[in-house]
């Protein structure tokens, strides 16, 4: 099963999984505008699900898996918990299986420690590519792409339908 893991924010990390050829693909892309009036919260929404829609099409994943947010701030909250309640629209229009993974829950998983570091999750995502047998282990990525790699791993790890692909 083709899988898509989202690490949402105004800087978003995605991985995919593909089930045809078990490689992983993954990226970052920015939802800021380029003026006040596109930067505003509903602009960033917008572009955000075109650009969700655009990754179903592209991936066909039948489970997204994404960071469930968590209230960090007056913008961190309104921006993670807007990115989450489009993915979930999407997600349930186009009748795709969802996983919501804490960020805790994650660095736990992946480092064995819920206080892990973003330089530290990217070691850890770094190190699960490469116990994968995925090539990208030498290429520098950021937090954001790290984290999404992970929420992908923990998904082919933890759900059941994923790993009968991969295994």
């Amino acid at each position: 099963m083709n899988a898509l893991a989202i690490d949402p924010g105004t800087t978003c990390g995605w991985a995919a999984f593909d089930d045809t050829d078990g490689q992983i693909e993954s990226g970052v892309v920015s939802f800021k505008g380029d003026t006040p009036e596109s930067d505003c919260y509903g602009g960033r929404f917008n572009r955000f699900a075109v650009w969700l829609v655009e990754m179903l099409g592209q991936h066909k994943p039948g489970l997204i898996v994404f960071e469930d947010q968590h209230f960090r701030g007056k913008a961190a909250s309104v921006l993670g918990l807007g990115y989450q309640t489009r993915i979930m629209g999407v997600a349930h229009a186009c009748q795709i299986r969802l996983m919501a993974v804490h960020s805790q829950t994650l660095k736990k998983w992946a480092t064995g420690s819920g206080r892990a570091t973003k330089d530290g999750m990217i070691r850890a995502a770094k190190a699960k590519l490469g116990s994968m047998g995925q090539g990208r282990i030498g290429n520098v990525f950021g937090n954001d792409e790290a984290d999404a790699i992970l929420l992908l791993c923990y998904a082919i790890e933890k759900d059941k339908e994923v790993a009968d692909e991969v295994l």
